[in-house]
């Protein structure tokens, strides 16, 4: 697949001059644009360039798209001189990220900053000083299509690895002289392959004031980027409370320890995010290797800053002198990142001198991420070095004279006499109780751009819920507000009836149950003498509590009356309505009673013979012969 990108470029100076655009990713020239003359009007260049390069979908390919930019150099074509040849210089630089390849799109633009050279600081300084804009660059990147299938995008994820500030660091690391702070960490990179991530640009500063807030993250390998292109644009660092850190040193005495630290301590300062891009295979092998071993290494080392002829050098870490090196190590616990919704971990990280046993003992890995960088250095230079020596061989075989040279340590030995000391436990030069008496700790942080175990939605957590409780039978429906009201009249019936049954029993009591009774012509005194008994026994009081819930109901039920009444005289009318009512289903349910108690089996009349006789005779002259017969049969 190919890339295509198109530019031009704004806001320069309107005298006319010749410029060209040279566009190249990760140390590879894509091409270079024609010449260009600014237009006047415009203050512009129309560049007019297309150029483009092939894209792997590989996951080493497709990691470097997330985290190496393209980059546009303006040179400036100075005016030819008969005598001299014709000279160059580079106006200003410009970056344009490739993460929206990533996220499925298949083309983009952007207008990107063009920031000077080191070389060009002053002149471009000119140019913005009579130019109301800074200068700009109109990029437009596309794909023929895109570099993730609709399934691949779904199943990858970013995964951002940022390294902020070493604080409170050994006072044997701030020694003046010129050294070199790293940091390194191992991540997947597919479902079978590993990567390291180097940060390498750690700077050593002075104690006495923080970090200032809101700076900017800064991108890794800046080696060929100019120094405004070092900073991610749209990312910063913001204070974040202790307490919802995830790492260690979130203490109430470490709190205390960390604002010291943090404000008047020296410290080493990288401030770096790297981003990488993990395929369906590397977001599986990640997860399987926090499940093996949560504690991940992160190895810090500080060594000697190389030659100013090699600081362009790919590996510089290695080429130095091992008695000048201190290897150490921070465990950065990642499993929370296994909880289901968990995207991103930040904390602080104490330093442990580098052992091998205890990196076996708590991660399960044997090798250091910086020996098997610096064996990987060695093997390379000892290739380069035989080749060299067959090329010498072969060319001086013939003279036998000449004096042999004296034998001088070369890159290999010394990468091997670092190889060595980094593999011996601890260092006879270092004191090992160095970070533990400093308490120095790292702050790293570890975003997702997707969480490794999804967050399950409260629709899917309420199906496994209901499908672990056993199904219950459907609670009964509310019963409608005419089954109420029938209820609370029900109710009243009921309670009616046992009263009366209970005035009944005390009349019983009173007045026995004969006849004689009730045949009493003075039943006012038995009514007077009837109510005394009852509220001296304080059953009328009982009977009136008795009542009051069943005439709550019918008021609450049946005459749909649940507010209080804020008007007297709706209140009389409405307790005169209540009273002829309940008045009225009183009678129905003393009639009810009575009626039930009258509802006697009809007695049985016993006829004599001699009666039986004569309805039978009168039967048979009447002509009823089956009636005489059964009479006949009864005598």
């Amino acid at each position: 697949m190919y890339c295509f990108i198109i530019f031009s470029q704004r806001g320069i100076r309107v005298d006319g001059f010749q410029t060209f655009v040279r566009v190249e990713v990760d140390g590879t020239v894509l091409g270079e644009s024609d010449r260009k003359q600014v237009e006047p009007v415009e203050q512009q260049f129309d560049y007019e360039f297309t150029c483009s390069f092939h894209c792997s979908k590989n996951a080493q390919a497709l990691d470097d798209i997330a985290h190496k930019p393209v980059i546009l150099t303006v040179t400036e074509v100075l005016p030819k001189d008969k005598k001299i040849e014709e000279k160059t210089v580079a106006l200003g630089q410009a970056v344009v990220d490739l993460l929206p390849l990533l996220h499925g799109q298949c083309s983009f633009s952007s207008t990107v900053p063009l920031h000077p050279l080191p070389a060009s600081l002053a002149d471009i300084s000119s140019q913005n000083s009579s130019s109301k804009l800074p200068p700009t660059l109109d990029v437009s990147i596309s794909v023929e299509e895109p570099l993730l299938s609709e399934a691949d995008l779904a199943a990858s994820s970013l995964l951002k690895v940022t390294v902020e500030t070493a604080y409170s660091v050994p006072e044997a690391w701030t020694l003046p002289s010129p050294y070199m702070y790293t940091a390194a960490l191992e991540i997947p990179l597919s479902a079978e392959t590993d990567q390291v991530l180097l940060f390498s640009d750690g700077q050593l500063k002075a104690g006495g004031q923080k970090e200032a807030e809101g700076r900017q993250k800064k991108r890794p390998n800046c080696a060929l980027l100019a120094p405004g292109n070092h900073f991610l644009p749209g990312t910063s660092f913001h204070a974040e409370p202790v307490e919802l850190e995830d790492g260690e040193l979130t203490s109430s005495e470490d709190r205390e320890f960390r604002i010291e630290a943090e404000t008047m301590k020296k410290r080493v300062s990288w401030d770096t995010e790297r981003c990488c891009f993990l395929n369906k295979g590397g977001a599986a092998r990640l997860c399987q290797r926090i499940a093996e071993s949560r504690l991940w290494p992160v190895e810090i080392m500080r060594s000697a800053a190389p030659p100013a002829k090699t600081a362009k050098s790919s590996k510089p870490l290695f080429e130095e002198d091992p008695q000048d090196s201190f290897h150490c190590v921070t465990f950065v616990d990642m499993g929370p990142l296994l909880y289901p919704g968990v995207k991103r971990i930040r904390g602080a990280y104490r330093f442990h001198l580098f052992s091998e046993s205890e990196l076996l003992d708590k991660t399960k890995q044997r090798i250091s991420v910086f020996n098997e960088q610096a064996r990987t250095a060695a093997s390379q230079v000892k290739g380069h070095a035989d080749s060299a020596d067959f090329c010498k061989v072969k060319t001086s075989g013939d003279n036998k004279g000449a004096k042999e040279p004296v034998q001088k340590p070369n890159i290999q030995s010394r990468m091997a006499a670092a190889d060595n000391d980094t593999n011996t436990e601890p260092h006879a030069n270092m004191d090992t109780d160095m970070y533990v008496e400093a308490r120095t700790y790292l702050i790293i942080e570890i975003a997702l751009e997707k969480p490794l175990v999804p967050k399950r939605s409260p629709e899917e957590l309420a199906t496994r819920v209901k499908e672990l409780i056993p199904p219950r039978p459907p609670l009964p429906g509310r019963p409608s507000t005419a089954d109420k009201a029938d209820r609370a009249v029900q109710g009243f019936h009921s309670q009616v009836a046992n009263v009366v049954g209970q005035v009944l029993d005390q009349f019983t009591e009173l007045f026995g149950t004969g006849d004689e009774a009730l045949q009493s012509s003075n039943l006012e005194q038995m009514k007077a003498e009837l109510i005394g008994a009852l509220n001296v026994s304080g059953r009328y009081f009982a009977f009136k509590e008795q009542m009051k819930y069943s005439v709550v109901r019918i008021v609450r039920d049946k005459m749909q009356q649940t507010k209080a009444f804020t008007d007297p005289q709706k209140l009389q009318a409405f307790l005169s309505q209540l009273y002829v009512y309940l008045m009225d289903e009183m009678h129905i349910a003393l009639n009810k009673i009575l009626s039930d108690d009258l509802q006697e089996p009809p007695v049985q009349i016993q006829l004599t013979s001699s009666q039986l006789r004569h309805f039978a005779r009168e039967a048979q002259v009447i002509g009823h012969h089956q009636q005489a017969a059964q009479y006949y049969q009864e005598v």
